[in-house]
């Protein structure tokens, strides 16, 4: 959206913005009402059934489950709740949205600095994993300086995702438990 205002010089940005943020979660609301569920990414469902056994059998959490989106807070979530996705699995007091940064390596950033800020200074980027499904993910991680796992579930392809040279790639998130069983996270 900032893009695209900027692309058109609107001089009204910030307010557009405001108004954009506050009218699309109805858009979204009415959608799902009407049946257009989101989808959820074959796989995604199992996945997250596995991370949470982990953490449930562990005396310690092993993975902390945070969103980083471009989607703002209420599209987020209203998104994966249309997929069948119990949003409560997720900390979103570590999470960032797109409604707070439309950057995003700003968005990792304001995700590191809320676990640093609950769990110490000694957390750093390296200790945290991205997963997405978009090269604009992938190159992010990389400036962050963490690992990333690329998940060619969405528009780009396991060959081109593989290209910028993931930690991991794959065509499923449920290919990433060996990825995660035998990495330091």
């Amino acid at each position: 959206l900032h893009d695209i205002l900027d692309y058109h010089q609107v001089a009204t940005k910030d307010q557009v913005v405001e108004k954009f943020l506050k009218l699309h979660p109805q858009y979204l609301e009415r959608s799902l009402f009407r049946g257009l569920p989101s989808v959820i990414c074959p796989g995604a469902q199992e996945m997250l059934s596995w991370l949470i056994r982990e953490n449930e059998n562990s005396s310690l959490p092993k993975f902390q489950l945070g969103l980083i989106t471009g989607n703002s807070r209420p599209n987020a979530l209203l998104k994966l709740r249309g997929a069948g996705i119990d949003t409560g699995i997720f900390d979103l007091a570590i999470s960032s949205f797109g409604d707070s940064h439309h950057n995003r390596l700003s968005l990792f950033q304001d995700s590191l600095s809320k676990l640093q800020a609950r769990f110490g200074s000694h957390i750093r980027a390296k200790d945290v994993l991205v997963v997405g499904d978009t090269p604009l993910d992938v190159e992010c991680a990389k400036q962050a300086g963490c690992s990333v796992v690329a998940v060619a579930t969405g528009n780009y392809k396991m060959e081109e995702l593989a290209s910028l040279k993931p930690n991991f790639c794959c065509s499923q998130l449920t290919e990433t438990k060996e990825y995660l069983l035998q990495a330091a996270f």
